[in-house]
């Protein structure tokens, strides 16, 4: 199974995208430079994560999890941010998962 997690945010040129999941502050998915960066992507979240590049350009950065696990459950924190780092902008969302 697959879920989104939304993150509305104000357009701005050339946004930082963090996705992390509390309370360790585990990187989830990241994308700045104009590309995703996979490089300090927690293991766990490895070939899980898809983020839309459309929206990106809209002011929308929903961060879609597939093959969701009980694990995965928790709370999921979207930072976007300009290159400048003059404008941070947070949303965060609860994920619950009912397992089999």
């Amino acid at each position: 199974m697959d879920c989104v997690l939304p993150c509305p945010f104000t357009p701005e040129t050339d946004p930082m995208i963090h996705w992390t999941k509390e309370p360790e502050y585990t990187p989830v998915h990241s994308y700045y430079r104009n590309q995703h960066q996979h490089l300090f992507q927690h293991e766990n979240y490895r070939n899980r994560t898809t983020l839309s590049d459309q929206g990106i350009s809209t002011g929308d950065a929903p961060l879609q999890l597939h093959k969701v696990n009980v694990s995965d459950e928790g709370r999921y924190t979207c930072y976007v941010t300009t290159v400048r780092l003059d404008n941070v902008q947070e949303s965060s969302v609860n994920l619950t998962v009912y397992g089999e």
